[in-house]
């Protein structure tokens, strides 16, 4: 099944607000509750002063939750362990390697993720625990919604690329297309069609980690 990125842009003079992007899959129904990240991506951007909101991956169940998080570079992720078994959190990506050894009940210190690009983290106890970061360089970013929708307000004016992704899709599966909102545009919809990959139907091993 091909997953489609519909963006549709609304008119003003210096920004462009609530913009929207729906998914949609190939017979055009909305693609609900798979939680696809969107970011919208700006050469020279002069809006993201502000430090990003700290995150938090729980572990619960001998799971990652949630499994699957955007956030913008320089945020803090908390790692808690909610379950009563002991975890241990790590990474070999290379976007950002970090190790929390062994720990139940006792929050280990925070880990901020500097660099932009694809983090899959496990258990060294429980292979069965795969979550993934994506890590973006911008505030305009989203998971998309159980309607298969994310918003974003203040889109500047200017070119941007538009960048879609989602684990099943594989570590090839990320998908860039450029699009220019200027002053005048209204009504425009942009689509970006995302081929899936082997990896859609199972879950990804440490064979498909970055």
């Amino acid at each position: 099944m091909s997953l489609l990125v519909s963006l549709f842009t609304t008119s003003a003079t210096t920004v462009i607000a609530a913009t929207s992007v729906t998914l949609s899959d190939a017979d055009g129904q909305p693609l609900a509750a798979v939680g696809v990240a969107i970011y919208l991506d700006q050469a020279a951007q002069s809006t993201d002063v502000a430090a990003p909101e700290p995150a938090v991956i729980d572990q619960r169940n001998e799971q990652f939750a949630p499994n699957f998080l955007v956030i913008r570079a320089g945020t803090e992720v908390s790692f808690p362990n909610s379950d009563r078994v002991l975890h241990h959190v790590y990474s070999f990506s290379p976007a950002n390697v970090f190790e929390l050894p062994l720990y139940r009940g006792v929050l280990p210190p925070p880990i901020k993720f500097e660099r932009e690009g694809i983090v899959t983290i496990g258990c060294n106890i429980h292979d069965h625990m795969i979550g993934h970061v994506w890590v973006v360089d911008t505030s305009l970013f989203a998971l998309t919604d159980a309607n298969g929708r994310a918003t974003f307000d203040h889109v500047p004016l200017g070119s941007h690329r538009v960048m879609a992704w989602h684990p099943r899709l594989g570590k090839t599966g990320i998908v860039s297309k450029q699009m220019v909102v200027t002053s005048d545009a209204h009504d425009a919809e942009l689509v970006v069609a995302i081929a899936p990959t082997t990896s859609q139907s199972r879950a990804l091993s440490w064979h498909d980690a970055y």
